[in-house]
């Protein structure tokens, strides 16, 4: 990778010049960490570590990751005793408080609260026998009698707040420096760094499970990766598409921050595809310029020593597709259980039904012993092809809240009869949004009327008139037959035993 900067006085604009650039400085690498949390034993703070090397990836970095904490929490900056004492604003520490308060300031800001009758001269003064010496020993003298008998809170405050700009820096250094001391023990200006962190990682795990409505396609999920990360076990999840278990798989990701990696696999039958897939996650080195070869080895040094689980969307990719490639072996698989599960980090697959047994059946043919993935499976789950109405109306409500139980009802049926299922209710939303604010006069109930009959039309539905009473509520009019639908869209899809639109 080019690490040249670019020199300001060039005329030649070369754009790689700026790729050493400071605003181009990425987070914390995964593999480094790994190895940081290899001296430690408590399984909290390591996962404290691994979710701050998450966060050091994201917009901003640590940086913009340590601001937001201070705005989260206003009274965390202060000193251990400065919080004993009380930081109310306005208030004012007495001489004895200001010595215990001084003593605990690290750097040249504890000499910046001098109390009445203290000379506060430097130190090279008092050990050099100079002319100049002499007379800043009297200039101290002098002023000894000037100096507050007691300080504000506001005061300190500040020159805690100037140490607290290098919290980032610290936090750096504290996932890479085996020599760093630990994050429980906090920093002068901060003692209670750790409860603040866990307090705002717990907040972020809040936000994830609100983001999901819970359906029993969902409870599962989460029931099935527990028991692979508790049991650091092999597990595959199968499910249709539109059931919500990718949303799910990740939400239970973003549940247990610095503990699970979720990655949505790309299709690609080249090994670099696979490996750029992961490292992006996990934080390694993933550049273009990187070799497969070199982003293997920082994934395994990443992931190897155990503490994170990994979580594969559209694990079917992982197979290869080619007909000619059944003349040789999934190296992407193979890679998998040799290099992560058989070093006992837990690992879930998440796919579409793609028939795993079929497939190691088909390549079982050239000569791949099959049997070393398979005996390492240790689920293999299928989830149902369909949700309760309960749980689907859940999701309307999710994504339409204050309609009226009918017009839900019809987002519902509309939804069950697609093939996007789930996916369909986002996709609604999506259309609502945008003709909601290109058309600002049109009632919420009549966009949304117009937005069915479009939908309703391509699906081959005559919705029921809202302002008509059916004899059976929500009762669809087909236009065209329920085979000709499941035909058009060429893929199996199971529809519903009767007409899904009533729903009661």
């Amino acid at each position: 990778m080019p690490t040249r900067k670019q020199d300001t006085e060039t005329k030649e604009f070369r754009q790689e010049a700026y790729t050493s650039s400071a605003e181009n400085e990425r987070g914390i690498l995964g593999n480094l960490v790994a190895a940081r949390c290899h001296k430690l034993t408590d399984p909290e703070e390591i996962a404290m570590l691994w979710w701050l090397q998450q966060a050091s990836w994201r917009e901003g970095g640590l940086v913009k990751f340590t601001q937001d904490l201070f705005a989260a929490c206003p009274n965390l900056v202060g000193t251990a005793s400065m919080h004993r004492f009380g930081m109310k604003p306005g208030k004012f520490y007495s001489a004895d408080q200001v010595r215990i308060i001084r003593d605990e300031i690290v750097g040249a800001g504890r000499d910046s609260f001098p109390l009445c009758g203290e000379t506060n001269e430097p130190i090279w003064a008092k050990l050099l026998d100079t002319d100049h010496a002499k007379q800043e020993r009297e200039k101290a003298q002098k002023l000894a009698p000037t100096y507050p008998e007691k300080y504000s809170v506001e005061a300190f405050q500040k020159v805690c707040r100037r140490s607290a700009d290098g919290l980032g820096d610290f936090l750096c250094r504290a996932l890479v420096d085996p020599q760093s001391k630990s994050l429980r023990g906090g920093i002068w200006f901060a003692p209670s760094l750790w409860d603040s962190l866990r307090s705002w990682r717990e907040t972020e795990q809040k936000t994830a499970r609100a983001r999901i409505v819970e359906t029993a396609i969902s409870r599962q999920v989460f029931e099935e990766l527990d028991f692979a990360y508790e049991t650091r076990s092999f597990v595959l999840i199968e499910g249709r598409e539109g059931i919500g278990k990718s949303d799910a798989a990740r939400c239970w990701c973003d549940q247990r921050p610095g503990q699970a990696v979720y990655v949505r696999l790309e299709s690609g039958s080249d090994e670099t595809t696979l490996y750029r897939s992961i490292a992006r996650e996990i934080g390694t080195a993933c550049s273009y310029q990187r070799k497969a070869v070199e982003m293997r080895a920082r994934i395994q040094d990443a992931l190897q020593p155990g503490h994170l689980m990994l979580v594969l969307d559209e694990a079917h990719f992982l197979w290869p597709t080619s007909a000619r490639s059944e003349r040789t072996t999934p190296k992407r698989l193979d890679w998998l259980r040799t290099a992560l599960i058989d070093f006992g980090v837990p690992v879930a697959l998440v796919s579409t039904p793609q028939f795993f047994t079929q497939q190691c059946d088909r390549f079982r043919r050239a000569g791949w012993n099959s049997n070393q993935i398979q005996r390492r499976l240790t689920r293999l789950v299928r989830l149902p092809e369909s949700l309760s109405k309960d749980d689907v109306l859940e999701v309307v409500a999710r994504y339409f809240p204050n309609f009226p139980e009918r017009t839900a009802k019809e987002i519902a049926g509309v939804a069950l009869f697609s093939i996007g299922y789930l996916t369909t209710i986002v996709s609604l939303r999506k259309r609502f949004d945008f003709l909601r604010s290109r058309r600002p006069l049109m009632g919420d109930a009549e966009l949304l009327r117009e937005i069915l009959d479009e939908k309703s039309i391509e699906l081959g539905l005559a919705m029921q008139p809202a302002n008509e009473p059916a004899a059976t509520p929500l009762q669809p009019v087909c236009r065209k037959p329920l085979e000709a639908i499941k035909n058009r869209a060429n893929v199996p899809v199971r529809l519903p035993q009767q007409p899904v639109l009533s729903v009661v």
